[in-house]
């Protein structure tokens, strides 16, 4: 993203071609779980938010859910760190309205076939659902939704065709019984209460829950995690404009405190290929001999393990030996990430490279009587990790700006 705005001109940076109308003021990336959190804090002046107390924040979208817990570390201010990895899934209030799609499909023969065909026609059920997603709590008998009439006059001359009649002879609209808008509500609902169930038994003492994002205004929602969770946490709030909180809250983390985070927990474990000592349970299939040494390739070298505590503005640094350069004198540091927490090689099951770095060893290094050495470097920043290779031993006239990734591994600019 930075790269791509740097691109397009929009800021200043190493890939902006014109800096004439770019502005001089860096992007700052926001994860949406921290911009609710500041939305909270600031939104809920009458909660006492004291130093120490644990809050979890759900932020509800149209497509995913995410959740997060943080800890007050100051008094006063906004200062919080993460208590547990942020969490998220694909069960926003986007899939009520797919629910509701699935079952016009079960009942009309010529639903799926009538979407693909006149997919904007299709289209105009969304504002009838959208009003069901908003004030549906539970307690309705039954909802009707008007069709629109291309669908009407589709959906009979289908049964008419199949000799198959919905039993009412009535094609411009269709009744939905509670029991089926509870069912479509409750496959989406229930998820998230899982994760909240989740987060609570992995964390405990949490003092408050609040709830924002778009689908945190459906009562039917809000009805549910108050009334399971209103017994062991002490407070359950929707504070006023849910819908808009992650927009305020990334501007109030931007302009009002950008270092309001204290730490968080790392989502993966971080690290990269490296050759160590052979030891007798490696795979024999990554052995290699330097002179009178048995070394072990691809094996995992971890920088920081999911689950660890980071700071912000954390620096980890490692240094290596380079004894072993290709033909054409090029090295390339890859880097790796993994949800294991003792990851042993690179090419284990769930490991995936997020980033290469190539470095090319002058001459003057080739000829030195001990080996090169190279120091790796990752900066855990505000909402990113920056990687920084430089030589130790040796000088390169060789420039590069740091490669830069998302905390939760993936590669976001060289």
């Amino acid at each position: 993203m930075i790269k791509y705005a740097q691109r397009a001109g929009m800021v200043k940076g190493p890939a902006c071609q014109d800096e004439s109308t770019a502005s001089p003021h860096p992007i700052i990336i926001v994860l949406e779980p921290e911009a609710a959190s500041v939305y909270c804090q600031t939104k809920l002046k009458d909660h006492c938010f004291r130093q120490g107390s644990k809050f979890l924040v759900v932020d509800a979208g149209g497509g995913t859910v995410d959740l997060v817990v943080h800890e007050k570390v100051e008094s006063s201010g906004l200062k919080l760190k993460e208590v547990a990895c942020a969490t998220g899934r694909l069960c926003g209030g986007s899939y009520i309205d797919l629910g509701f799609h699935q079952h016009l499909a079960e009942r009309i023969g010529c639903y799926r076939t009538f979407q693909r065909e006149f997919p904007v026609t299709a289209l105009k059920l969304r504002e009838q659902i959208e009003e069901i997603k908003c004030s549906y709590d539970g307690s309705i008998e039954s909802v009707t939704l008007d069709l629109p009439a291309k669908l009407a006059t589709a959906w009979e001359n289908h049964d008419r065709e199949n000799c198959d009649f919905n039993g009412t002879g009535q094609y411009d609209e269709i009744f939905i019984s509670g029991d089926d808008v509870k069912r479509i509500f409750d496959l989406v609902v229930n998820q998230i209460l899982v994760m909240i169930r989740t987060s609570l038994k992995a964390v405990g003492d949490i003092e408050s829950i609040m709830v924002v994002g778009g689908f945190s205004s459906s009562p039917y929602l809000m009805k549910c995690i108050k009334r399971e969770f209103s017994a062991p946490v002490k407070h359950v709030f929707n504070p006023p404009d849910p819908g808009s909180a992650i927009c305020q809250g990334a501007v109030a983390f931007g302009v009002v405190e950008a270092n309001m985070i204290f730490s968080r927990k790392s989502k993966k474990t971080y690290g990269m290929s490296f050759a160590r000592i052979f030891h007798a349970d490696d795979t024999k299939d990554f052995l290699i001999r330097a002179g009178d040494i048995s070394l072990c390739i691809n094996a995992f070298n971890v920088f920081v393990r999911k689950g660890d505590d980071v700071p912000v503005d954390y620096e980890i640094k490692h240094v290596f030996d380079i004894s072993d350069w290709a033909e054409n004198n090029d090295l390339e540091v890859n880097i790796y990430a993994t949800e294991e927490k003792e990851p042993k090689y690179v090419t284990d099951e769930g490991v995936q490279k997020i980033g290469s770095w190539s470095l090319r060893l002058p001459r003057e290094a080739q000829r030195m009587s001990e080996a090169p050495k190279i120091e790796v470097l990752m900066l855990f920043g505000r909402t990113t990790i920056e990687l920084q290779v430089k030589p130790v031993n040796y000088r390169s006239r060789a420039k590069r700006q740091p490669m830069i990734f998302n905390f939760d591994t993936d590669l976001t600019s060289r």
